[in-house]
């Protein structure tokens, strides 16, 4: 098993994680970039990575080989210069993240309350009716759904009839 007890750079090259990872920083960073988007490098995780439910990870890489599953975080961003990032929900605090532009590779999430996109994200509701607030510029949470998100340039309701509250 591998630790991420600090942020993690690796300007241009690759992060392999063969094994499980466990994150125990409080606010852990795994980036190929030493400012903003990453352009080069990717990181890739070949098994599951996990918090103790109070961490906060940030990948930012130009390519992700997605883990097993990511769980029991306080909060998750995915940054790529790829495309923009589809989050679907599937549960409480809980989905998948997929590139918009179609592609089988995504990520999947569980107990995870705080989602953050880059900004031209698009968040998904699964097929039950839900209240969603609008809490500011692509930001807001779901009623007993998703405590937060970020980041999320469009939002699209499941099959169910959904409520859009703007604060």
């Amino acid at each position: 098993p591998y630790t991420v007890d600090a942020n993690i750079l690796t300007p241009g090259t690759a992060q392999y994680f063969p094994g499980a990872v466990t994150v125990t920083a409080s606010n852990a960073t795994l980036k190929t970039a030493t400012s903003g988007t990453a352009t080069a490098g990717s990181v890739n995780f070949a098994s599951t990575v996990t918090g103790s439910g109070a961490q906060n990870l940030i990948i930012n890489t130009p390519t992700i080989v997605a883990p097993s599953a990511i769980s029991n975080l306080a909060s998750l961003a995915v940054v790529t210069n790829a495309s923009a990032n589809k989050w679907t929900m599937t549960g409480t605090n809980a989905g998948n993240i997929a590139p918009s532009s179609g592609g089988s590779s995504f990520i999947t999430f569980s107990s995870i309350p705080n989602v953050i996109g880059a900004g031209s994200d698009t968040l998904i509701g699964n097929n039950s009716a839900h209240t969603w607030t609008i809490s500011g510029s692509n930001a807001g949470s779901i009623a007993s759904f998703l405590t937060a998100f970020s980041g999320m340039n469009i939002l699209t309701g499941g099959t169910a009839i959904d409520t859009f509250a703007f604060n």
